[in-house]
């Protein structure tokens, strides 16, 4: 685990959250009270934010202590230091975070989530989209960067292919590229025939956009039975079984466009279409999940989008895990 850097910290704060906070470093003099495991263990800075001041604890180790053990180190260093003690980690996993957050223990990982139990906060990286709208892409944005890093590279290739193989209008790819220039995730060059480079690596890319991007289900519809089921996309925990060791569920998800959505409603395939829970789920995304993928899966990315918010453990680990194997 990285450590974190004050001005990581500030930048989070200032310019992500948008809130005027003040970090100041605490002198050692202010430490000799507290337990050696503690002063190696962390870091700390004052903080003042909403015309209070609090205690920020900054991880130091490879793996943080169990919710219990924070827990404990929490109520003693509030007790020592008679401040309010806010714990900050470089990452978490979302299983992590949600142990935290249950026992109401204050934390921040800068571009994850900020939870800050004794002030009317709580900004989680779900939230912080919902409440800036301008700092969200796309669905065709979100479409073309998830087929750059998924099914093959698009730096380098005209604009008119970029929209040939993405299945939209030249006037939209043209759209999708000023915004991903105002959101400095790409470059673009040539004059008449334009071309664009994306300035980072893939793994790098999907930690800048990710923040941006929107679940793409649109709608979901159930089914007491599909008279033709061969053919479409799996999506949800069905996919999610395939990419991992996970149980698929007794209910079965397939994802597809509005116009495939369409298309097989006017066949009259889907029995009893409804929206209460039933042996088929049926999710309609606002981008067509059959260009990113080439198996009869949704791509693992999008799949994580749909997911990211699930409360269950174990689907929260299989998540991660899938993500990781994609670098």
């Amino acid at each position: 685990m990285n450590v974190i850097k004050k001005n990581e910290l500030e930048h989070y704060f200032n310019t992500v959250i948008g809130l005027d906070v003040h970090i100041d470093e605490v002198s050692n003099r202010n430490l000799q009270k507290i337990p050696l495991y503690l002063k190696h263990g962390y870091k700390f800075y004052k903080i003042d934010l909403y015309n209070q001041s609090f205690l920020l604890a900054i991880f130091q180790g490879e793996e943080p202590s169990s919710p219990k053990q924070l827990e404990k180190q929490l109520q003693l260093m509030t007790q020592m230091f008679n401040k309010q003690v806010v714990y900050a980690f470089d990452h978490l996993e979302a299983y992590q975070r949600k142990r935290l957050v249950q026992r109401r223990i204050p934390f921040v990982v800068p571009g994850k989530q900020l939870y800050f139990p004794f002030i009317p906060i709580d900004l989680n990286e779900r939230r912080i989209q919902k409440t800036n709208k301008k700092n969200q892409l796309t669905p065709a944005a979100q479409c073309l960067i998830i087929y750059h890093l998924h099914k093959e590279p698009l730096d380098n290739i005209s604009f008119q292919e970029i929209a040939s193989k993405l299945n939209y209008t030249n006037m939209t790819i043209s759209r999708v590229v000023r915004e991903l220039m105002q959101f400095d995730l790409i470059e673009i060059f040539g004059a008449r025939s334009k071309t664009m480079t994306f300035r980072n690596q893939r793994m790098a890319i999907w930690e800048k956009a990710l923040p941006l991007m929107k679940n793409p289900i649109k709608k979901k519809y159930y089914a007491t039975d599909i008279s033709q089921k061969g053919g479409f996309l799996n999506a949800g925990i069905s996919a999610l079984s395939n990419y991992t060791n996970i149980d698929a569920g007794t209910i079965k998800y397939y994802a597809m466009s509005s116009d495939e959505f369409g298309y097989q409603e006017s066949k009259h395939i889907f029995l009893d279409l409804n929206q209460y829970k039933s042996n088929y789920c049926i999710e309609i995304w606002k981008y067509n999940p059959r260009v990113l993928t080439d198996s009869l899966n949704v791509d693992p990315l999008s799949l994580y989008i749909t997911m990211r918010d699930e409360a269950d453990e174990r689907i929260e680990k299989e998540l991660e895990n899938l993500i990781t194997k994609q670098w």
